[in-house]
């Protein structure tokens, strides 16, 4: 059995939600709970909290997270990139290509233990090398919809004639959790290498990026949290 490098990717100068990070829901800070599914695998696990505040260390701590370093400032900013964080982190602890990585952001409020599961067995058992969460994009809203505009006006991006019916069903990322194997990731620098796979995440769920996500995560049921 590998073992897996859980990344809870957690900076405080978040933009849309201030510290949205450590945002208590019922009770609990939702870095908390990404650190306590994470701590809950059945698995070799080590959890990296990778943030660039204290503050943020000190609610893990009162978990038992023991690991206390901070994240360099070039990492912290709003254009840093999240796989240089993650290469960042598996160095410094010297994780081995065939491990896995497990990417779990805070700022996603829902259920995610059960996916995450079978997402380590599907890479484990050699059936995908990365796997992450995803939702059904609605009809409406499909790729072949849309229109954009640019310097010669608006374009349509799909065909002029297609029946709803006709088109694919197609998905969006959840943010629920993103699984890899650390040498894919060294070698692709993107978490989403070799043969990818996909599970639907449980409803409900909120990816919190602004203020009236907030509402919403904080009026989730507990029985439809990890």
């Amino acid at each position: 059995m590998k073992r897996i490098y859980v990344i809870i990717p957690a900076r405080s100068g978040s933009v849309g939600v201030t510290d949205k990070n450590i945002l208590p829901v019922l009770g609990v800070p939702i870095i908390v709970r990404a650190y306590r599914v994470a701590c809950s695998l059945p698995h070799d696990v080590r959890v990296i909290v990778s943030t660039d505040s204290s503050q943020y260390l000190r609610l893990v701590q009162k978990e038992g997270y023991s690991d206390l370093a901070l994240r360099p400032t070039k990492l912290s900013t709003s254009s840093a990139f999240v796989i240089d964080t993650i290469q960042y982190e598996l160095d410094r602890v010297g994780a081995s290509n065939d491990d896995l990585i497990a990417l779990l952001e805070p700022s996603f409020v829902g259920r995610r233990y059960p996916n995450l599961c079978k997402a380590i067995d599907m890479v484990n058992n050699n059936k995908a090398d990365s796997c992450l969460g995803v939702y059904p994009v609605p009809a409406a809203f499909q790729l072949t919809k849309q229109f954009v505009r640019n310097n010669e006006g608006v374009k349509f991006i799909g065909p002029a004639n297609v029946n709803r019916q006709q088109l694919p069903l197609s998905y969006v990322r959840s943010g629920e959790f993103y699984l890899s194997r650390v040498g894919l990731i060294r070698e692709e620098q993107s978490l989403l290498g070799g043969r990818l796979e996909m599970l639907e995440t449980a409803l409900p769920f909120v990816n919190i990026d602004s203020v009236e996500d907030v509402e919403r995560a904080i009026n989730i049921p507990e029985k439809a949290l990890d």
